[in-house]
């Protein structure tokens, strides 16, 4: 069974599946290579530091996920605390990242939409209570 925020509708894996996913792969190749490199060729020590290497890669890379998954959380937590305080003139610069620019166009056009909509509100107040002033003072 599939989970629904596994799989886009578009198709691609999400980026959580896909960093569970990565780690896991990657680093049962790597102990499958080390326990064969200790066990059964004699050459161990070049290969050993070959795949030493690409440990430091894999950890790279990894860091790399790490920091999209929880850079994608602190925006939505900074937008939350903007919208908590009813900042909607603060709005987020687009990174690069197609996933963090998607949600970055998404939350603008939310807080441009709600700001326009604050305004209209706050005109329309204002009329309704100048005109309601207006019905009150008495004719002469």
């Amino acid at each position: 069974m599939i989970n629904r925020n596994t799989v886009k509708l578009t198709g691609r894996i999400s980026l959580r599946t896909r960093l569970i996913g990565y780690i896991l792969v990657l680093h049962l190749i790597f102990a499958s290579l080390s326990i064969y490199l200790l066990i059964g060729n004699r050459s161990w020590r070049i290969w050993l530091i070959a795949l030493e290497a690409a440990f430091v890669i894999s950890f790279y890379t990894g860091l790399k996920l790490v920091r999209a998954i929880f850079g994608t959380l602190e925006l939505i937590s900074t937008g939350a605390e903007f919208m908590h305080d009813n900042d909607f003139t603060s709005r987020f610069r687009e990174v690069g990242h197609p996933e963090m620019d998607k949600l970055v166009g998404i939350y603008n056009r939310m807080i441009d939409n709600l700001r326009d909509e604050r305004t209209r509100l706050q005109e329309q107040n204002f009329f309704m209570e100048k005109n309601h002033r207006r019905d009150l003072l008495p004719a002469f």
